[in-house]
């Protein structure tokens, strides 16, 4: 069975071999389902990995309600994502890459010509969002503002000779995955959309109209229902970008000279705001922190449209945060009823995604769609058409990448694609399991034990490997994770605690670490092995330790602080706290959790550092890292392997030419093959 055909999964996926680091060029990923408007078609993206371009491949697709192919989209050799239909079900709009980079093109569907509609100097930078009118579309893109404030999708100046010094006079300057942010602002515009007046060759190209001005940067837009207003997140505070705070703000299209409003309170970063199907109120995301847009959770909050109350916290009394990340990343917002009555969005809580609806009547949230252990859907976006009757999301299984999903009128979620029912059929996959340790403390730990595929229960004690997470206030990744089943294929127990700090398990549990990365997050890591070594799982002379950004950092201070491992693997890492606050970009996050800058708590950042006990380091230790990674700079690396080379320990730099923080997830299949047998290799060699 291949591509999109309708497929009832039971059971784990079994084959001959366990999965080997060339086996994850094969899968699919399915992502950003949407709804039809009338409950009858689904878009969404699949990504595949193109190894003999050495590409990332995204292109859209529709199916109908079991599955069944309905028609392409766009062209078969551009990178498509982003599908978002009209309101009226007639057009999808998206964003290829076709040509003049990222632009937004539009057809008619199931079978109409795609027509280009945007020609952006540096493409767009969001997915579009339709009026209610299906007549105009919102997008998003990094622009140069002129001296008056005004805005340019196209350039009007010569362009940047390739060596020009490159003046910089604000911190936020350089964002990982984008690059140079340089003089280019987030701004928004609006664009026509007439795709009926003529062939893909005659239709001429609509001007956009800007919506935003100014030296700021403006994301997330919403629509309001009557189409006259448009809302948006942006950072219009004299010195933002020495803060981190994002607010929701209203631009009235009717009269674009009017001053825009602030509707929030400037308390935190604000995220995907959502217009009331009456007008009333905005829904969107708040961590309520100015110092931080990643180690904080975000809540649901609404506040209204006509000002004059404080925002309303929805959300707090769960004490689990939604899955948003910091803009400019691209969120999910909160999606209401058709009667403005309840809100519909997403909760983390552990490893897992919950679907919640908070209801206006009761005041209360209520589970609407909860995994059920590791063999369930795991999906951070549920989507509803306006009416409600249908639900769609893309999802991965512990043993399966993921695939789109609908959800019936029972309220059971049922896989209708199949993209990677031959891949899966190759190999040999084991469900993890979930074991819980107490701390110190008496706190209960979660962890996730990855074994080798076709364990009996009476074996030998394995070796292992012990995975910290990054963030750190982030949780194990549960859905299908290549890395954990690839260690576990090569006969080691992988163990992936939720260590305190972790998020999804509420805020005591997240703040806990603040003010002292480590120690815990290490004490909890070794409990959990020594449990598998007590029980027989684990060989206590054949341990390892691997980890990225955070986790990279984790691994330095385990061979740093103990004697425990033979032998640590360390992605995109972190060495020393200090040169790390100062060239992040997310410097706002390590002064938060830190308890203030380099220079208020030196000897914080000293004692904490792992490169401060690079003497006692002297388990093998292999570290790779992207030459591009803005998050966690490659100085991080080069410092820690120059202290280990001088001290003759065994080290191994890897960097990644163009690899980003992510590099070895979602870099190029040739960079996340060769860090993942490099790995393996590097384990089984030491451990």
């Amino acid at each position: 069975m291949n591509g999109d055909v309708p497929h009832d999964v039971s059971g784990q996926a079994t084959g001959s071999y366990p999965l080997q680091p060339d086996d994850t060029v094969r899968f699919v990923g399915a992502s950003d389902a949407q709804p039809s408007p009338d409950g009858t078609r689904i878009a969404y993206v699949a990504t595949s990995l193109d190894r003999h371009e050495d590409a990332v491949r995204t292109h859209v697709h529709l199916v109908d309600l079991d599955g069944h192919p309905v028609g392409p989209v766009g062209d078969a050799g551009a990178n498509c994502l982003h599908p978002r239909w009209s309101p009226d079900g007639t057009l999808l709009a998206f964003v290829t890459d076709a040509r003049d980079g990222r632009q937004v093109w539009v057809t008619a569907v199931p079978s109409g010509d795609a027509v280009q509609l945007t020609r952006i100097t540096g493409g767009v930078s969001a997915p579009p969002a339709w009026s209610p009118d299906s007549r105009s579309l919102a997008i998003t893109a990094r622009v140069h503002v002129s001296a008056d404030g005004t805005p340019s999708t196209s350039e009007d100046v010569a362009p940047r000779p390739a060596h020009h010094p490159r003046v910089v006079t604000r911190l936020r300057y350089f964002l990982d995955g984008s690059g140079y942010l340089g003089d280019r602002w987030s701004h928004l515009f609006v664009i026509p959309v007439r795709p009926g007046d003529g062939d893909a060759g005659d239709v001429p190209m609509p001007t956009p109209e800007a919506v935003t001005s100014g030296a700021w940067h403006h994301l997330h837009p919403t629509w309001s229902p009557d189409g006259s207003r448009i809302a948006c997140v942006t950072t219009r505070r004299p010195d933002w970008d020495l803060e981190w705070v994002w607010d929701v703000m209203v631009f009235d299209r009717a009269t674009p000279t009017a001053s825009p409003r602030c509707l929030t309170r400037s308390r935190g970063v604000c995220a995907a705001p959502a217009w009331s199907p009456d007008g009333r109120w905005i829904a969107y995301f708040d961590n309520q922190c100015t110092g931080t847009g990643t180690t904080k959770d975000y809540h649901l909050w609404r506040v209204a449209v006509s000002g004059g109350e404080d925002p309303e916290p929805l959300s707090l009394s769960v004490d689990r945060g939604s899955p948003v990340s910091e803009p400019p990343a691209t969120n999910e917002p909160p999606q209401w009823s058709a009667d403005g009555r309840a809100l519909h969005f997403q909760i983390r809580e552990g490893s897992f995604h919950v679907a919640c609806r908070w209801d206006e009547g009761s005041r209360r949230v209520s589970r609407v769609l909860d995994p059920h252990g590791a063999g369930g859907p795991v999906s951070p976006v549920v989507r509803r058409n306006p009416s409600g009757s249908l639900t769609v999301f893309t999802a991965a299984t512990a043993t399966q990448p993921p695939d789109v999903y609908r959800v019936g009128p029972s309220g059971a979620a049922r896989q209708i694609t199949a993209r990677n029912h031959d891949a899966l059929a190759r190999v040999t996959l084991g469900e993890p399991r979930s074991t819980i340790v107490n701390a110190s403390d008496g706190t209960p730990v979660e962890s996730w034990i990855w074994m080798p595929p076709g364990t009996g229960v009476d074996h030998a004690p394995f070796p292992a490997i012990l995975f910290f997470h990054g963030g750190p206030h982030n949780t194990v990744n549960l859905s299908f994770n290549e890395p954990m089943h690839v260690l576990a294929g090569a006969g080691f127990v992988v163990i992936a605690p939720n260590f305190r700090g972790s998020t999804g398990y509420g805020t005591a549990f997240a703040d806990v670490i603040l003010g002292d990365w480590g120690p815990r997050e290490l004490e909890d890591g070794l409990a959990v092995v020594d449990a598998l070594i007590a029980d027989g799982t684990v060989d206590p002379a054949r341990v390892g330790v691997f980890g990225g950004s955070y986790g990279g950092f984790m691994t330095n201070l385990a061979i740093g602080r103990t004697t425990r491992f033979r032998a640590g693997v360390s992605f995109a890492t972190i060495s020393r706290l200090d040169t790390f606050a100062l060239t992040t970009d997310h410097w706002e996050s390590i002064d938060w959790d830190s308890g203030g800058t380099p220079w208020e708590r030196p000897d914080y950042y000293r004692s904490h550092s792992p490169l401060t006990d690079v003497q006692t380091m002297h388990a093998p230790l292999l570290i790779l890292h992207g030459e591009e990674d803005f998050t966690c700079p490659v100085g991080e690396a080069d410092q820690l392997f120059a202290a280990l080379r001088k001290l003759k320990r065994t080290v191994e730099l890897v960097r990644y030419p163009g690899g980003s923080h992510a590099f070895s997830g979602i870099g190029r299949p040739s960079h996340r093959i060769d860090a993942a047998e490099r790995m393996v290799e590097w384990f089984r060699t030491y451990v």
